[in-house]
């Protein structure tokens, strides 16, 4: 089971595992924006990974131990390991309380407008229909509204995205569901965290340059990316971030334009403060405890 707390680590072999890679990580990023904050550790991997020991030398972690897999690379799906790792680069999380739906359809005749749905659909809340076992997730509320103050709002959601007919969408309301509640993390410009992690240790060697010169490239960690802080939208942004990796991943043109690149930066905020003047060189590094290097191996 994924958790919030997951890391998502994926074997990638840019020749035949792309849509296996790009299911793998998009599903794991999905559920650890939705689901409840929990203080334990999951690893997701490709099943021929090898386990390594990866252990903290900070003193508030020393009792510690992540276990780390040996892949091709490392994406980060937890803003809590984001976090624990130092690798937020100056952007403060916000953690907010919220709740989706989750309809069991099983039971759904074969007739019914449900079996319909292919894609996402969204306004100011989304559906999305899921599988094994057949469910319908509507989603989200911020907040913590009682349970028939979010059931409510979160069906009148769904009869506006899904444009069920009456007899389908009554059928649908009677159907077994439970509220799912949790705690989500976002940007405080509310924009995901995606693409490669920056290295701050060479950010710092380069500060000068880098403060001065907005079109030299930010120095990255090797194959380390983010794909987190979805807040109530994982289920949009999970499978559109996993694209935008994987062809980072391969050095593959991304379709987006760099400016839009930059909007989803995870290390936006350091940029930013950087630029303004408004850190130091030394906050800008970050610990050498934890190093991605390219052969794979978790140091």
């Amino acid at each position: 089971t994924v958790s919030a707390a997951t890391m998502a680590m994926a074997m990638v072999n840019p020749m035949n595992r792309r849509l296996r890679c790009l299911r793998s990580v998009a599903a794991a990023t999905a559920a650890a924006s939705d689901a409840p904050d929990t203080a334990s550790r999951a690893v997701r991997a490709a099943p021929s990974a090898r386990e390594r020991p990866l252990s903290f030398s900070s003193a508030s972690r020393r009792r510690r131990m992540i276990r780390a897999i040996s892949a091709s690379a490392l994406v980060l799906t937890s803003p809590q390991a984001l976090m624990a790792l130092g690798l937020n680069h100056a952007m403060a999380l916000q953690k907010k309380p919220g709740v989706s739906l989750i309809i069991d359809i099983r039971a759904m005749p074969p007739a019914h407008q449900i079996w319909e749905l292919k894609a996402i659909r969204a306004g100011q809340q989304q559906v999305v229909r899921l599988s094994d076992p057949d469910r319908l997730l509507v989603g989200a509320l911020y907040g913590e509204p009682t349970d028939d103050e979010a059931r409510a709002s979160l069906m009148a959601a769904a009869q506006q995205l899904l444009s069920c007919h009456e007899d389908d969408f009554a059928l649908l309301a009677k159907a077994p569901s439970r509220l799912w509640r949790g705690v989500r993390y976002s940007a405080p410009d509310h924009l995901p965290m995606i693409g490669a992690i920056a290295d701050g240790d060479r950010m710092g060697q380069q500060w000068d340059r880098l403060k001065t010169n907005a079109r030299l490239p930010i120095p990255r960690l090797e194959q380390a990316y983010a794909l987190t802080a979805l807040g109530a939208r994982g289920a949009l942004w999970a499978p559109f971030g996993a694209e935008v990796l994987l062809d980072m991943m391969q050095s593959i043109p991304c379709p987006l334009e760099s400016d839009l690149l930059a909007a989803i930066d995870p290390a936006r905020a350091m940029i930013r403060a950087m630029r303004r003047g408004s850190i130091g060189q030394a906050q800008c590094k970050i610990s050498s405890r934890w190093v991605f290097n390219g052969n794979s191996a978790p140091v």
